[in-house]
């Protein structure tokens, strides 16, 4: 027995059943999936048994109804260091598909340098901190979401990315609808590691040698400080 679909089959397409006494039954699962960009409307999927002496098509008629797409069109934060505590970071999502996600809850996850800021003094905010109710969105329309966030004090500079997990429900829908998304957040060097890690390149003898701005900081104030102490003994002096 086989199956052949306008959508993709994500199980066997091809099934070998033996020998089957008559009049009694055999059930067979094929899974599919019908993509997000999928208009809804009837569509036909042909299930073809071949035995000893002949074959035989059934096609069946299904209804794809109208479903609700929830992508992420947009981030916004302020610039993220290492160490930063209490952050908020707002995720706009917007109903790109053709029905009405219901009762959406959208749930953040976390990695290994950012996660849901919890403070220190209410630790049972760690329960609800990454979990934000929008209610309904129709399609066309846009939610933001905005959550509190902290980033690790060993974080290096670079792009993280964070996971969503958008849960809603839709009319007509026997079971809740999940969608998991991701997003990617910059975390910059901190102002400590810019002036440990830049500064001003100078070249000796054909090779550049980099002088880190906390050096050239450090080289000032020793220079003000000499200064000052030689004043301040030649007065003495006099």
């Amino acid at each position: 027995m086989s199956l052949s679909s306008p959508f993709p089959i994500v199980s066997q397409n091809q099934f070998t059943l033996g020998a089957l006494p008559q009049g009694v039954p055999s059930n067979i699962s094929f899974l599919i999936n019908i993509p997000n960009t999928t208009s809804p409307g009837y569509y036909y999927i042909n299930f073809t048994v071949k035995y000893d002496g002949g074959k035989y098509t059934k096609p069946i008629k299904i209804e794809v109804y109208p479903k609700a797409n929830l992508q992420i069109v947009g981030v916004y934060y302020t610039s993220l260091n290492s160490g930063a505590s209490n952050v908020p970071i707002t995720i706009t999502i917007k109903n790109v598909g053709n029905a009405t996600a219901k009762n959406v809850k959208a749930i953040l996850g976390s990695n290994n340098v950012i996660y849901p800021y919890v403070s220190s003094s209410n630790p049972l905010m760690a329960l609800t901190a990454s979990e934000v109710f929008l209610g309904d969105i129709p399609p066309g329309e846009e939610v933001n979401i905005t959550y509190d966030i902290e980033v690790s004090s060993g974080a290096s500079s670079g792009n993280y990315t964070l996971p969503i997990t958008l849960i809603w429900n839709q009319t007509g829908g026997l079971f809740p609808f999940v969608q998991n998304d991701k997003f990617s957040i910059q975390v910059s060097p901190s102002p400590f590691s810019s002036l440990v890690t830049q500064g001003i390149t100078v070249e000796i003898n054909g090779k550049g040698y980099t002088i880190s701005w906390l050096a050239v900081i450090v080289f000032v104030i020793i220079i003000v400080l000499i200064v000052l102490i030689a004043g301040l003994r030649s007065r003495r002096r006099k």
